[in-house]
């Protein structure tokens, strides 16, 4: 995809993305017509300020810049994933992996991609410097979260990156958080091979 729609593309997204969770977090009622009972959001408390979690984007996937910097411009708090190794008890133990969400001040966000955030795959010792400095937002506290993704259905199953950090993480959430993913409608595709462990999202595209 060229440059320049790739661009434009990730700006409409953002645009509908950040409608969308302005809706869900800080206008739970909407007009009353289009959310069920069931479906509607419950209300982010007035005290508490909400966390989203987003995601940095790499290679070909939708520029999540925008999003992240409309995060900012609203007040909420921001958390990036985080690939975390435990520490390892003897030296036959093979360290795992666990995705974290870390809290991102605004000032320190070139740092943060520097560090960890636009480097979705690598992880990292739980044990360095760094790491106490950005504080871990506790997955059932996070408000929403925005999600990043290979190819998607119109049923919402998505098709992530082989790795399941978002299907052992969502179960996890509130059960009130909002949870949409972001991508290009070219992602889209007839049907997505899903498990019992898989969790259906809606997906905004463009």
């Amino acid at each position: 995809m060229p440059q320049e729609l790739r661009a434009a593309k990730s700006d409409r997204i953002a645009t509908v993305a950040l409608d969308y969770l302005d809706e869900r977090l800080a206008h739970p009622d909407g007009d009353g017509e289009q959310d069920t009972p069931a479906a509607a959001p419950c209300p982010t408390p007035p005290s508490k300020t909400p966390i989203v979690a987003a995601f940095w984007s790499f290679g070909s996937e939708v520029d999540t810049r925008p999003i992240i910097a409309g995060i900012v411009v609203r007040g909420w708090r921001l958390a990036l994933p985080c690939m975390v190794r435990t520490s390892q008890t003897h030296p036959s133990q093979r360290p795992v992996a666990t995705m974290r969400f870390l809290e991102v001040p605004a000032h320190r966000l070139d740092e943060a991609a520097s560090l960890f955030a636009a480097k979705p795959i690598r992880s990292h010792s739980a044990d360095e410097p760094w790491m106490a400095t950005f504080p871990a937002a506790p997955i059932p506290d996070i408000d929403a979260f925005v999600v990043p993704l290979v190819a998607f259905d119109d049923d919402g199953n998505r098709l992530g990156y082989g790795g399941g950090n978002y299907d052992r993480a969502l179960p996890l959430a509130s059960p009130d958080a909002t949870v949409v993913g972001v991508a290009f409608a070219e992602q889209r595709v007839t049907s997505v091979p899903t498990s019992a462990y898989d969790v259906r999202i809606p997906v905004i595209s463009a």
